[in-house]
């Protein structure tokens, strides 16, 4: 029996979340993991200020298998809380949840023989596995490191 191809996510937020579930539902050979550094999915959208607004319509930041409900206030800009509710309800629908490791940090990122080495922490203990595949997903407000 052939082993399942190893890919790596990091980062939980829209990004990661829409990686995970295209892979997933296009891929089942695939066996995916998503690291990401906090308790909770929705990346800069979960740890910014109470009561930010985003600046675009629901309509724009939502994905279009699963788009907003219609009702009275459909053109309201949603908060961040909001928005980190949606992309909740798309990790359940999708059954995402199952794939992510919270409270994890990705420490190192090696390239070895065509393969990734990530060196990652969880709950003190460093841990390092080996991937096939490797998406980085921490958005534009994260400064990576840097990748041989």
């Amino acid at each position: 029996m052939q082993n399942k191809i190893k890919m790596c996510i990091i980062g939980a937020g829209p990004s990661g979340l829409c990686t995970a579930k295209e892979i997933q539902a296009n891929n089942p050979n695939i066996n995916i993991k998503v690291f990401e550094k906090s308790n909770d999915i929705g990346g800069i959208f979960a740890n910014c200020y109470q009561d930010l607004t985003l600046v675009n319509n629901p309509f724009l930041v939502s994905f279009s298998d699963f788009p907003p409900a219609i009702n009275d206030n459909h053109l309201k800009m949603w908060r961040a809380n909001e928005y980190v509710d949606y992309l909740n309800s798309y990790a359940k629908k999708n059954n995402l949840l199952k794939l992510i490791h919270f409270n994890t940090i990705v420490k190192k990122i090696s390239s070895i023989k065509g393969q990734w080495n990530i060196d990652f922490e969880h709950n003190g203990k460093v841990t390092t596995n080996t991937f096939d595949y490797l998406t980085i997903c921490t958005g534009t407000n994260q400064k990576p490191k840097e990748i041989p």
